[in-house]
């Protein structure tokens, strides 16, 4: 999938990063569009894992992370995201969309994901 985008760079934990943003994208503050997350995310994937996954599958793969999340804070409110448990889901859930990911591609998921999250100032 081919997407328009401009380079910013952002800011995020005290890194600076070159950061793909989809064109005509419009990030606003606190709310989290699953779509416009992961176009942003997509787009700053490396090309293998561009060719891994599609624009769907990462939007499976962001809902089934919403859905461990939701579910694990109700059991344990301290929960600790990205953990091996966690990854081990995600492997999991990933296979029911035909495809596998290995611990290093997850991470680099949610590395992405955290570009998106500083462009609608939920973290700094």
């Amino acid at each position: 999938m081919k997407l328009n985008f401009r380079t910013e760079n952002i800011e995020v934990s005290g890194e600076t990063y070159a950061v793909n943003i989809p064109e005509g994208e419009i990030y606003v503050a606190a709310v989290y569009n699953d779509v416009q997350a992961a176009k942003t995310i997509y787009i700053n994937f490396s090309d293998v894992l561009k060719e891994k996954l599609s624009l769907t599958q990462v939007e499976f793969i962001l809902n089934y992370q919403a859905n461990y999340i939701e579910y694990q804070r109700r059991k344990n409110p301290n929960l600790v995201e990205l953990d091996k448990s966690n990854i081990e889901f995600l492997k999991q859930r990933i296979k029911s969309i035909g495809r596998s990911l290995s611990k290093d591609e997850i991470l680099e998921i949610f590395h992405a994901e955290s570009f998106y999250l500083k462009l609608i100032n939920v973290i700094d």
